[in-house]
């Protein structure tokens, strides 16, 4: 947690046991087999653009938080490091359509299933696709 507050430039003493807390969360759903683990993204009350903009934003925190602890990817980690990378990227300030919707349900179902695949290959265990 030290190197997060280091990280980011900030004083996290205050929120010390809430950070903790949050981390352990994220650690138990990324192993639970009830594939439970999600991005962190704006939820549905909130307008379109704010979704795309808050799962793109996540991706960012996450390929970023990634590229410190550089671990050796087998090649499907490796793929699935690379549509986070370019999720990470997505434009958006791009025109809003109606299948934006279906296609940002679709793309952060892909980003979960993405970084399962990287932590178990980071863990060591083949992601089974939940079978």
């Amino acid at each position: 947690m030290r190197d997060l507050a280091r990280l980011l430039r900030i004083d996290l003493d205050p929120f010390a046991e809430e950070v903790s807390e949050y981390v352990q969360s994220c650690r138990e759903s990324l192993a639970a087999d009830d594939f439970s683990f999600a991005p962190v993204i704006a939820g549905d009350d909130a307008s379109i653009e704010l979704r795309v903009d808050s799962l793109a934003r996540w991706c960012q925190g996450f390929v970023a938080g990634f590229e410190l602890s550089t671990p050796d990817l087998d090649e499907a980690a490796e793929e699935a490091f690379e549509d986070v990378v370019a999720i990470a990227e997505i434009d958006t300030e791009a025109a809003v359509d109606d299948d934006l919707e279906a296609d940002l349900e679709q793309v952060a179902e892909h980003v979960k299933i993405a970084v399962l695949v990287i932590h178990d290959a980071v863990q060591g265990e083949p992601f089974d696709g939940g079978d």
